[in-house]
C-alpha cells in the first residue's frame, strides 16, 4: 500500500556526509533500525551516528530509533575470539558495548523501551544478577 514507505539506505556510517544519503524526513514520523550495526562501530562513532541522526531528524513530527545492544563483556569475549582465531576469517570483534542501559543515550534521545534478547538464557540470568543489565538486547529511543 502507499501508505508503507519504507526505504532501506546503503551507508558508511563512519564517513562524513553519510546522513546526506537520506531522504528528508520533513512532515512525517520516521522508524529508524539499525540492527547488528552500533556495536561494530567505536563508541565515538555511535555518538557522531546519534548526533547525525538526531539533526537530520529535527524536522519530523515523530522519530524512533530501535537498535541492539551487546554488554562490555561480550565486546571483550569477541576480541578474544579474534585473536584466538588466527585466521583470514571475516569475523570482525564489537567494538563498543553499552556501560548500562542509559550509556548511548543523549540529549537528543530519549530511552522509550528496552528488551532483553535473552531473558530466559543461564548465562543471561547470572550476569544480569551480578550487574543489573542483560548481555545483549533492544532499545528504542525516541526524539524528545
Amino acid at each position: 500500500p502507499p501508505y508503507f514507505r519504507r526505504q532501506l539506505v546503503s551507508a558508511d556510517l563512519t564517513r562524513a556526509g553519510w546522513i546526506r544519503q537520506l531522504p528528508p524526513p520533513a512532515g512525517r514520523a520516521v522508524l529508524i533500525r539499525a540492527e547488528g550495526l552500533l556495536m561494530y562501530l567505536s563508541p565515538t562513532e555511535v555518538v557522531q551516528v546519534l548526533n547525525d541522526l538526531a539533526q537530520w531528524a529535527s524536522k519530523a513530527p515523530a522519530v524512533r530509533l530501535i537498535f541492539d545492544w551487546v554488554c562490555p563483556l561480550s565486546v571483550r569475549l569477541s576480541q578474544l575470539h579474534k585473536a584466538l582465531l588466527h585466521t583470514s576469517n571475516p569475523f570482525k570483534p564489537y567494538r563498543s558495548g553499552l556501560h548500562g542501559l542509559d550509556g548511548l543515550c543523549d540529549p537528543h534521545w530519549q530511552r522509550h523501551a528496552d528488551y532483553d534478547l535473552m531473558p530466559l538464557a543461564p548465562l543471561n540470568r547470572v550476569y544480569r544478577a551480578v550487574n543489573g543489565q542483560a548481555l545483549s538486547g533492544c532499545q528504542a529511543l525516541q526524539r524528545p
